[in-house]
């Protein structure tokens, strides 16, 4: 079980932050990580959700420098 784990670890970590946090995000496989991993999402994205009646759609933009990533359209 131990092996499984290790073999799991990036390269390169991000100080501060999850053992498991590579260059593009979690690095494990979404079996292998714990029930708040699965479920958690960060405090922006949890009020989007939970955000009541009004229905916006969002896109998320995320990135380093130069290198952006988008989200399709999401609507709660």
């Amino acid at each position: 079980m131990l092996r499984l784990y290790i073999d799991q670890m990036p390269e390169v970590g991000y100080e501060g932050s999850c053992i498991f946090h590579g260059k593009q995000g979690c690095t494990l496989d979404r079996s292998l990580r714990s029930d708040v991993c699965n479920s958690y999402f960060c405090g922006g994205l949890q009020g989007y959700l939970t955000g009541g009646d009004t229905v916006t759609p969002t896109m998320i933009i995320a990135g380093v420098g130069d290198k952006l990533r988008t989200s399709p359209i999401l609507t709660p």
